[in-house]
């Protein structure tokens, strides 16, 4: 009869595993103790060694595919013997409890208050602001009581100038987060909730 070799559960807190690379073919000759597989999982980079003796007979998941821990990933036995694969249906899920929305009283954006209230601003300012296209509500008044002044929107617009053009930037690879770091990154998302 075949033996089933599944993916190991490296930490309590392993949800998935992923196989880096295969060490073998279907087809191959394996002995005890063989390495056959690299796997990576959040935390954890390790080698999966041959549980038995026999001919790969089946890989049931490819390089860089991700499976949760228990679920089959290749079949050893002897040489042409049938293998009925099975969907892994014995994978346990774990459960996340069901999330009930909360009364949550959203506070007024504080844009609606800035907007009911009324923005010092002197003429001059005004009319340079308006023939600049500068959003008066972005602007810092420096003057008397927070009145802006012509000399702040001539500030804003020198500063609006100084600001360098983003150069084209080559074609980028993009690679997907995998291992420490996609942990390292899902705990710092985690923690801003």
């Amino acid at each position: 009869m075949a033996v089933e070799v599944v993916m190991p559960k490296l930490g309590m807190a392993m949800k998935e595993g992923i196989i880096t690379s295969w060490n073998i073919k279907a087809g191959d000759n394996v002995e005890k103790g063989e390495l056959i597989a690299s796997i990576n999982s959040e935390k954890i980079e390790t080698e999966i060694e041959a549980p038995a003796d026999g001919t790969v007979l089946d890989i049931a998941v490819s390089e860089d595919e991700g499976v949760p821990p228990g679920t089959v990933i290749c079949y050893i036995g002897k040489p042409n013997e049938k293998v009925e694969v099975y969907e892994n249906t014995n994978v346990v899920e774990e459960k996340t409890p069901n999330a009930e929305p909360k009364n949550i009283q959203h506070p007024e954006p504080y844009a609606k208050e800035v907007a009911k209230q009324r923005i010092k601003i002197s003429p001059v300012a005004k009319k340079i602001a308006k023939t600049e296209n500068l959003d008066i509500r972005s602007l810092i008044g420096t003057g008397p009581g927070g009145r802006i002044t012509k000399v702040d929107v001539l500030k804003t617009l020198e500063e609006r100038v100084a600001i360098p053009e983003v150069l084209e930037q080559e074609e980028s690879k993009v690679i997907p987060v995998t291992g420490m770091r996609k942990a390292i990154a899902n705990r710092m998302h985690a923690s801003l909730q």
